[in-house]
């Protein structure tokens, strides 16, 4: 079990880059080769150290903004199967034991964060070129 919902988010969003990433390559590349291949994708402008990937990879961090914009759209990433997953094992962990202090992910959080890289990546589309 998860120590914290960061963790379990983080935790999330790397099983599903992992699983994105051996549908792109039929196997899970090195992270030099994930970084290269994001800079070319993102025409150089992003150019993320070996280490961010590796912990991408390892669920110790969450990419920024910016990249995780060219993530989705690159991979194909699905956000919203990451939230709702992280709703359901939250739910599932609070039936259980009865934490408390939780932060909650309703759908209508999972569309308004939807709407909210949308409009980012329409107000800057040279983030995606």
């Amino acid at each position: 079990m998860q120590n914290t919902p960061s963790e379990l988010l983080k935790n999330l969003f790397a099983l599903e880059l992992k699983e994105k990433l051996l549908l792109k390559y039929r196997n899970l590349p090195s992270a030099e080769k994930i970084a290269r291949d994001v800079k070319i994708s993102s025409k150089s402008k992003l150019d993320p150290h070996c280490e961010t990937i590796r912990k991408w990879l390892k669920g110790d961090t969450f990419p920024d903004l910016v990249h995780l914009i060219h993530l989705m759209d690159w991979l194909d990433l699905d956000m919203t199967r990451v939230f709702e997953s992280f709703k359901n094992s939250h739910n599932k962990d609070s039936e259980q034991t009865r934490v408390k202090n939780y932060a909650t992910v309703s759908v209508e959080d999972i569309k308004s964060m939807e709407n909210i890289f949308l409009k980012i990546k329409i107000a800057n589309p040279e983030l995606l070129k």
